[in-house]
């Protein structure tokens, strides 16, 4: 074998290979020595467990540390009466944590004492100014109390420990000691809003109050927090809750939580009552435009003053506004938001003719002579959804999240059925719910159907002639009318019990009984409770109408004036809005108001009726609700009904149906005016121009902003009201508008 000596020799022969190995034993060499070096420094492999030193005297546990291999280092130290001086009372790492050998533990020991700090003088400054200097000083606020003064917001004596504080005392406090301040306000500035305070650190939280000029009240912690981990939690609840109006002084009590799961769930609660608190502070604009379009008191679309007003104020208030839509001048669509979930509120704003009225009046008084009134009260109703939008708007502008709301100005629903018109071109498939309300004598969630309505106005054209010299002559239009009705009439005993059939003539021909008439005209309203049996039934109408022409030898015009569809119930969207309303209560009425409605329920019949949709179907329902009138009072209806879910039928229409049938659709009824108040009648006009009016309006707006909110931020309630949906309208919808159909009025 050859030797080592040898291969050597023959490598320095070779320079480039020689230089490579020496590179190479260099590499490997200093590799060896990094591991090794390592192995010495770092002692891998060796593991530690940290004792748990809390409770610990601070010379006892550096022995615990040494025992351990283990390096101690304070951190910090508090003061914490409860406890002895010196021991450790919080450590990072924790107890049982493996760690290597010569690892710090950082430790928080208690304090023997705590740490006096002077008290500044702050008397004279302002209120911010103050609570800033006496921070600074590691002192807080203990009271604000406000005197009168001019000097609003400055502070007039300062107190600590019970003693004055003056520009020449020289005073010491314990760190974190509180100061009581004496704050000057000027009459009639001594309220401010509460702020929001979820989410917010205990010292944070108390800092906006004193801002604010309000004080901190009762302070609790959830189980499991203790003086160590206080700074972690954080506020979920607060009385009074944010946004509303407070006196200046007022206390504001906490409820702090280091559990994150419930600071969410109660920040996004907040967040909903702020939006329905931001609706509040908009109770003047939501009653000035309810009364300007009561003022307006325009019939079906013919709305352009109130529509033009809708437009104007939610363009200021930061909507996207789109007059116009659907080929409708007085319909509209107000945005604000992005992407989905989509909801939809649904404002309706025409009068009705021969109602006008003097608002607020116990009597029947006109204010022009045959003139309009909302006999309906679709002025409440439109400023009742527009304040719902403007809360969903400050719903999305605070919590920063995907999601649409859409305001759509409704025309012509006593007339004209402008929803039925805008689902003829698909505008409800666009959104994942929508959302009403009407004003009614009860507080409760509607439920239940109603029938699908069809207007068709029929024109008959005949010949003129001497009723007596040339009746030959003659083809009379008012004959073929009446042929038409005994037509109808006929009709109605092999039609739908469901079903039923109105007419009206509109145009009889002329009042000279010796000509024969060569014009005539009927209007006829066929209903069915539902939409798809209305067409059916239409069409064999539209054949009486022919035949009756080709008996009399007259022709016929059909004037198609509108139609809509039955109502499609959600149970799921009603339950939604039923929470809501539980939650939010009724609207409350002042002795005068209350004393009003009790006048009013005099001048007409019926006042003594059960209240609600479900007394019409359920005697129980009917006698509970019977007995809460009783225990209420007054005509007002001063509460709300239970959640009925059983079977009911409205036989009235309206084109909310058409919007039920192309997405989840759910509404209220908010109380008005007093108990069994006859609709479309003056006493509705009046109280919708009072503020009984503008407290249902405003009260509605709140319960569908909150609803809206709770679909925009839980999937689950809309998918389960989107399974429902599905269900009910698995036969599809029929549209009873043909396609060339223009929204108008009969003749």
């Amino acid at each position: 074998m050859e030797k080592p000596q040898n291969y050597l020799s023959r490598l320095r022969r070779h320079p480039l290979l020689w230089n490579l190995a020496l590179i190479a034993a260099i590499i490997l060499a200093m590799a060896v020595a990094a591991h090794i070096l390592m192995q010495l420094g770092t002692r891998h492999g060796a593991r530690r467990t940290v004792p748990d030193l809390s409770g610990v005297q601070l010379d006892q546990a550096q022995r615990i540390a040494r025992k351990h291999d283990l390096q101690l280092h304070i951190n910090d130290s508090l003061f914490v009466p409860a406890y002895e001086g010196g021991i450790v009372l919080d450590q990072l790492p924790e107890g049982g944590v493996e760690v290597k050998p010569g690892r710090t533990v950082y430790i928080t020991i208690n304090s023997f004492r705590q740490k006096m700090v002077p008290v500044p003088y702050v008397a004279g400054r302002s209120l911010r100014q103050a609570k800033n200097m006496l921070e600074i000083a590691g002192l807080e606020i203990a009271e604000l109390v406000y005197r009168a003064d001019m000097a609003t917001n400055y502070v007039l004596e300062e107190y600590c420990e019970g003693k004055p504080v003056t520009p020449t005392t020289r005073m010491e406090a314990e760190m974190g000691s509180g100061v009581t301040l004496y704050v000057g306000v000027e009459e009639g500035y001594g309220t401010t809003i509460v702020p929001r305070l979820v989410g917010l650190p205990l010292a944070q939280a108390k800092g906006r109050l004193w801002e604010l000029g309000l004080n901190v009240g009762r302070v609790d912690f959830d189980e499991g927090v203790n003086l160590l981990n206080q700074k972690d939690t954080r506020v979920y609840i607060q009385t009074p809750g944010a946004e509303r109006s407070a006196a200046l002084g007022s206390k504001v009590d906490l409820r702090l939580t280091l559990d994150e799961k419930k600071l969410a769930r109660y920040r996004a609660e907040a967040e909903k009552q702020a939006a329905v608190a931001a609706i509040e502070k908009k109770a003047d604009l939501v009653a000035q435009v309810a009364d300007e379009i009561w003022s307006f008191a325009e019939l079906s679309l013919q709305e352009e003053q109130s529509a033009d007003l809708y437009c104007r104020v939610l363009e200021q208030e930061g909507f996207k506004v789109e007059r116009g839509i659907c080929n409708i001048p007085t319909a509209f669509s107000a945005s604000y938001g992005s992407g989905r979930p989509i909801i939809g509120l649904l404002a309706e704003y025409d009068a009705l003719s021969g109602l006008s009225q003097k608002g607020g009046s116990l009597t029947r008084e006109e204010l022009v002579s045959g003139g309009c009134g909302h006999g309906c009260g679709h002025n409440l109703l439109g400023a009742g959804a527009m304040a719902a939008a403007l809360g969903v708007k400050a719903y999305l502008e605070a919590a920063k999240i995907p999601g649409t709301v859409v305001l759509y100005g409704c025309p012509g629903e006593e007339g004209g059925a402008a929803k039925a018109f805008m689902a003829r071109d698909g505008l409800w498939y666009g959104l994942d719910a929508a959302l009403t309300w009407h004003p009614d004598d009860a507080n409760e969630v509607l439920t239940g159907s109603s029938n699908s309505c069809i207007q068709t106005q029929y024109h008959f054209t005949g010949v003129a002639a001497h009723a007596a010299g040339d009746p030959d002559r003659g083809r009379s239009a008012l004959d073929a009318v009446e042929l038409m009705n005994v037509g109808v009439q006929f009709l109605r005993e092999h039609m739908s019990d469901k079903a039923r059939v109105h007419y009206a003539i509109t145009d009889a021909g002329g009042r000279s009984p010796n000509v024969v008439q060569p014009r005539a005209s009927v209007l006829y309203m066929v209903r069915s409770n539902h939409v798809a049996e209305a067409v059916e039934l239409q069409a064999r109408v539209d054949k009486i109408a022919q035949g009756a022409a080709l008996m009399t030898e007259t022709t016929v015009e059909k004037k198609f004036i509108d139609g809509l569809a039955d109502t499609v119930t959600n149970h799921a969207l009603e339950r939604v809005l039923y929470r809501n309303f539980e939650a939010l209560g009724v609207p409350s009425y002042t002795p005068e108001e209350l004393a009003f409605a009790d006048s009013l329920a005099g001048t007409y019949s019926g006042s003594d009726r059960a209240p609600g949709v479900g007394s019409q179907y359920d005697l129980d329902y009917a006698a509970d609700a019977q007995a809460r009138r009783a225990q209420a009072g007054h005509a007002m209806n001063r509460f709300l009904l239970p959640l009925y879910q059983g079977d009911a039928f409205q036989p009235g229409s309206t084109d909310v149906g058409d919007v039920s049938w192309q997405c989840p659709t759910a509404q209220i009824h908010v109380a008005a005016w007093p108990n069994g108040c006859p609709g479309h009648s003056w006493q509705n006009v009046s109280c919708g121009r009072t503020d009984i009016g503008h407290k249902a309006a405003l009260h509605a707006g709140k319960v569908l902003a909150a609803a809206a909110i709770d679909l925009l931020t839980d999937p689950a309630l809309l998918e389960e009201a989107k399974t429902e949906f599905q269900r009910r309208t698995a036969a599809g919808y029929t549209c009873p508008i043909p396609a060339d159909a223009v929204p108008t009025i009969a003749d």
